[in-house]
Order: structure tokens, then C-alpha cells, then sequence
């Protein structure tokens, strides 16, 4: 999984200075979007993209997510042609969130997003 992958970068002395993102490219994505919008696999990610951005977070790590231009991913998922704008407006709400949720700082945050 991602966070064995993570768990196993933060303890390797060796390797830790040279990583600090995980990137997730392509798999992410449910089958279908919800309500017209890009959603996480609930069986890969149980918690959604906020629980595995606070998981990585915890371990020193950022995460990174990405999804394809067209409207099918080379998984045959969703990608985002045609949703781009939406797509990663959704996205960096909902990392932005969970970093603001993290640091506490929700109310700050929330200004930000909303600006």
C-alpha cells in the first residue's frame, strides 16, 4: 500500500533524504464520479484523499495526486476533460483542508479557500 511505501522511505536512513513526496498518478479514482465529481476508490481509500494526506503528513512525507486530461484514464477510470477546473478546484479543497485540519488552523484556511 501507499503508506507501507511511505512507512518504508521514512525508515531507510539511506533513502529518506531523497524522497519527499509520494505521488499517486492513476488508480485513485472511483469507477464513476459522484454528483458529477472526481471521488476516491472507497475500497483502495477507505478514508478518502484527506485521510491519506494526513497519513503521509504525519510521516514527514507530502503527497501528490494527479489525474489525466481526457475523460478516460489509461486505468479506464474517470479522468478530467472537460471537468479540469472543477476537478482540481475539488482537489486542492480537499488536501487544503486536511493540512488545515492538521495544523488547526481551520478558520485561516477556510478564509484562504473561500478567497
Amino acid at each position: 500500500t501507499l503508506l507501507e511505501i511511505a512507512d518504508a522511505i521514512v525508515a531507510a536512513d539511506d533513502l529518506r533524504p531523497l524522497y519527499k513526496y509520494i505521488v499517486v498518478n492513476d488508480g485513485w479514482q472511483a469507477a464513476q464520479r459522484a454528483n458529477g465529481s472526481l471521488i476516491a476508490d472507497s475500497a483502495r481509500f477507505p478514508g478518502g484523499i484527506p485521510a491519506l494526506v494526513s497519513e503521509i503528513h504525519k510521516r514527514g512525507l507530502k503527497l501528490g495526486i494527479s489525474t489525466d486530461r481526457g475523460s478516460i484514464t489509461c486505468a479506464g477510470l474517470p479522468g478530467s476533460g472537460g471537468f479540469e477546473v472543477q476537478d482540481a478546484m475539488r482537489l486542492i479543497a480537499k488536501i487544503l483542508h486536511t493540512i488545515c485540519l492538521h495544523l488547526r488552523r481551520l478558520y485561516l484556511c477556510r478564509q484562504v479557500l473561500v478567497s
